[in-house]
């Protein structure tokens, strides 16, 4: 069984293969059905190609805001009492530079389902990854940003 101890270091994984642009370690953290619920949607995604797709253009648009790391800040988190094949957590993000300044800061709450020894993200709840990511792409688009 996969203890609520697991929780943080899945996170730590998920940082690194979403630092390392790595689409494929990254993907192997999703569900092949994923749902991310935004303020103003709800993105559903049926299979592995779709959530794949997502994930590459996300990377690239964090790529294009000089994003080269994710760093889990806090991560809160545990398994359910009435199913502990399924846990919810709170995690923020420190988005980062490759020197290490901080360009993006926000906090998603996941529901996660154990897959075996690990768990996998089934839904992504952003709270504020939304709004934030726009400012910064129409700060850069404006010539406002500082890219590394």
């Amino acid at each position: 069984m996969v203890a609520a101890a697991d929780i943080p270091g899945f996170f730590v994984r998920y940082a690194e293969a979403f630092s390392a642009f790595d689409l494929d370690r990254l993907s192997a953290f999703l569900e092949d059905q994923l749902v991310i619920v935004a303020e103003d949607r709800t993105h559903s995604f049926n299979e592995r190609l779709t959530v794949r797709a997502n994930m590459e253009g996300l990377l690239r648009l964090y790529a294009k805001l000089g994003i080269a790391r994710a760093v889990p800040v806090t991560v809160l988190g545990q398994p359910y009492p009435s199913n502990p094949a399924l846990a919810g957590a709170e995690v923020t993000w420190s988005m980062q530079d490759r020197h290490g300044r901080q360009i993006l800061r926000f906090s998603t709450s996941y529901l996660l389902r154990r897959r075996g020894a690990d768990w996998r993200v089934a839904v992504a709840v952003a709270h504020d990854e939304p709004a934030k990511l726009a400012k910064a792409v129409a700060a850069l688009e404006a010539g406002q940003a500082q890219l590394p």
